[in-house]
């Protein structure tokens, strides 16, 4: 990731490209259906030591995603809604929420 995206106390200042290929990742995720509603959550924390010639002391990153998909009345349509988190000691904290409604729709002649 550009050295742009990191915390400027973690960021080589060298405006390279490759500033952290040296990392443990541990990754868990999940799809639950609770009644009519889908929760789809990831989450992954990640150990950063730099990149080689370049080493740091490691840093801790948590990355975190929910999604949830809302089914409403009508046929085929649902609302999704999303919340992002990213936290840690060597990305610049995020967080994001989107909102979506979508609706399929089939073509009768192809079911």
């Amino acid at each position: 990731m550009p050295d742009k995206e990191l915390k400027y106390e973690t960021s080589k200042g060298l405006g390279t490209f490759s500033n952290n290929n040296r990392l443990k990742v541990f990754y868990l995720a999940s799809n639950l259906q609770l009644n009519s509603i889908t929760l789809m959550t990831k989450a992954s924390f990640s150990q950063n030591f730099g990149s080689y010639g370049l080493d740091k002391p490691p840093l801790n990153q948590l990355n975190l995603n929910f999604d949830f998909r809302i089914p409403l009345k009508s046929d085929n349509s649902f609302v999704k809604v999303g919340l992002g988190i990213d936290h840690g000691q060597l990305v610049k904290d995020n967080y994001g929420v989107h909102v979506a409604f979508m609706r399929f729709w089939q073509d009768k002649r192809t079911c």
